[in-house]
């Protein structure tokens, strides 16, 4: 691969593979003794093709391919380099820990969601009402609506499915708690249900409490406590979600998505935005059982 040539105007001596050029044979014949000549010339006579002169001996890594021109680089690399597969199930494990934690958590926020007691303070409130109109309402509520339940006692008869806790991840904490408290609702005579609304615009909402109609707070505290128990009773529906799906405590499954995104609406968000939710829930509500005023 050597050429020499004659012409005054072109180097005498000139190494194609080095890309080497000189007039003296001197310098030529060092040049035939340098590391790069010789690494160079070995590449290429174990190279076929001769188009990988320029590459040297190669050291690659089994774990990730990567490669190395010496064995002191690979050495240095191996002890920091992890496989993929080791990687993925140090992943795995991460997020299994999660989720263990997460489940801690959640029951945690259940032992503090406990039924409370409900407020027994009688709200005196009603005389801003007109003698006309106390009088109407006041016979719906006592005569009309008489066999109606206590508050207390639909908390403790809201009854709950597995459906229910699946519809909070794809419903959303709103839609998913009324949706419950809604149906729960529905499913008594008018004259039965503990709630009554008389105003849509004002949220004026009546509930029987301790045998006794009692006008709502502004605070809505009864009805806060009934979507603090609904909200309650379907985290507890979440051990039985597991047992039937086994499969959402695996990180790379499809279920264990839906889980977490049921976890996450069943809390109702953080701080900041739980407050408004709930306020969101009592409207609805309050719409659903509203009624005519008797005039």
């Amino acid at each position: 691969m050597e050429s020499f040539s004659g012409n005054s105007c072109v180097p005498k001596y000139h190494c194609i593979k080095c890309d080497y050029k000189c007039n003296k044979k001197y310098n030529w014949k060092l040049h035939l003794h340098t590391i790069k000549h010789n690494i160079i010339n070995e590449c290429h006579n174990s190279t076929e093709t001769g188009k990988n002169w320029h590459k040297m001996a190669i050291h690659s890594c089994e774990n990730c391919g990567k490669e190395y021109k010496d064995r002191s680089g690979l050495w240095k690399h191996k002890k920091k380099c992890v496989s993929p597969e080791i990687e993925a199930q140090k992943h795995n494990l991460e997020l299994q820990k999660q989720n263990l934690e997460l489940h801690k958590h959640i029951l945690e926020i259940c032992k503090n969601l406990q039924p409370g007691t409900m407020n027994n303070s009688h709200n005196n409130n009603n005389n801003n009402h007109s003698n006309n109109k106390t009088f109407n309402l006041h016979f719906f509520l006592n005569e009309t609506c008489k066999n109606a339940m206590n508050i207390s006692e639909f908390i403790e008869n809201i009854s709950l499915q597995l459906s229910d806790l699946e519809n909070m991840g794809k419903l959303g904490y709103v839609e998913g708690v009324s949706k419950i408290i809604i149906k729960n609702l529905n499913a008594l005579e008018v004259t039965q249900r503990p709630l009554h609304c008389t105003d849509k615009k004002r949220e004026v909402v009546y509930v029987k409490d301790e045998d006794e109609w009692q006008k709502e707070e502004e605070d809505k505290k009864r009805i806060r406590e009934v979507i603090s128990n609904v909200v309650s009773k379907n985290m507890k529906l979440l051990p039985e979600y597991e047992n039937k799906y086994p499969e959402c405590m695996n990180p790379e499954s499809k279920k264990s998505d839906e889980y977490n995104k049921i976890i996450m609406e069943s809390m109702g968000g953080g701080m900041d935005v739980v407050d408004k939710n709930k306020e969101k829930i009592i409207k609805k509500v309050s719409k659903s059982v509203l009624i005519e005023k008797e005039e």
